[in-house]
């Protein structure tokens, strides 16, 4: 299992970084595709909490990696993304990306995997759309 903490200066976390073993097979044997998801206030300090997943043989969405991040931030959502590439040999197969509208998170993915097609999910896009027309 890896656990990661990174810090500022002043000693404060600011990431904290998860990856067990299965997580890091799964990611092996699925690294054509990575869905990543920011969830917000899950906690008492109110970190975002990030899910990154792959699909399975059978269509399901299988953990392959949390972080939870002081704020999402591209400078922190650059960190975890360079930490999961760096902890996973078979990130150099990453073709596509699915993420939600969250520009931080385009951003850094598109500076950490420029190869990589990015797919903004189609639910969270027309959900904000409605959100915002009403």
């Amino acid at each position: 299992m890896q656990v990661s903490l990174c810090a500022h200066d002043n000693k404060e976390i600011n990431i904290i970084y998860v990856q067990t073993s299965e997580m890091k097979k799964l990611f092996d044997d699925y690294p054509e595709m990575l869905l990543i998801d920011g969830t917000y206030c899950v906690n008492n300090r109110r970190m975002p909490l990030y899910s990154l997943m792959v699909m399975d043989s059978n269509g399901r969405g299988r953990i392959v990696c949390y972080a939870v991040v002081k704020a999402g931030t591209v400078a922190n959502i650059s960190k975890v993304m360079d930490m999961f590439k760096s902890a996973n040999g078979k990130s150099s197969n990453l073709r596509v990306v699915v993420l939600d509208k969250n520009c931080s998170e385009i951003a850094s993915v598109q500076h950490v995997f420029p190869g990589a097609y990015i797919i903004v999910c189609k639910f969270l896009v027309l959900k904000t759309f409605r959100s915002a027309v009403a």
